[in-house]
């Protein structure tokens, strides 16, 4: 359960403009505090940014999750594995269950991987911020559609 009496700071990045607009107006609606943003186009940008801004949450969107691009930020990430991470992508390549499985498996802090048709309102993602900065990982098992029965903790 969050606790914390000071807002939660969330980074934000995706590859489509209105996206990123959209995700960092909805995190500033619910009460969240924007602490940077990032088109998640170039894995050093989005890593730079991320450590300059110390965020407690990191939002990324993606038309398609590459397994090569995660991983590459997480090692551009360091050791840094406290960092927790929410992902919303269109679509997962085949194969990339494998590779966030192994992320999962060594992730120490919050983690969900979500479609993005999973977040259906605004309430649906407030909800599965605080349940990334309270530590949880999760993943969408079934068609989404804000269904917090189709999602599972790992």
């Amino acid at each position: 359960m969050t606790t914390s009496k000071q807002p939660v700071r969330v980074f934000v990045s995706d590859e489509h403009p209105l996206l990123l607009d959209t995700f960092e107006r909805c995190a500033s609606e619910s009460g969240f505090e924007v602490v940077g943003t990032s088109l998640s186009l170039g894995v050093e940008n989005v890593a730079a940014r991320i450590d300059a801004s110390a965020p407690d949450v990191v939002i990324i969107g993606r038309r398609t999750l590459d397994p090569s691009w995660m991983a590459d930020l997480g090692a551009r990430l360091g050791s840094s594995q406290t960092t927790r991470m929410l992902l919303l992508c269109g679509t997962c390549p085949v194969g990339f269950d494998e590779g966030i499985r192994n992320l999962l498996h060594r992730w120490s802090a919050g983690l969900a991987l979500l479609p993005i048709h999973a977040i259906a309102t605004a309430e649906d993602f407030a909800a599965v911020v605080r349940q990334v900065y309270d530590g949880r990982i999760v993943m969408d098992t079934g068609g989404g559609g804000g269904d917090a029965a189709r999602q599972r903790e790992i």
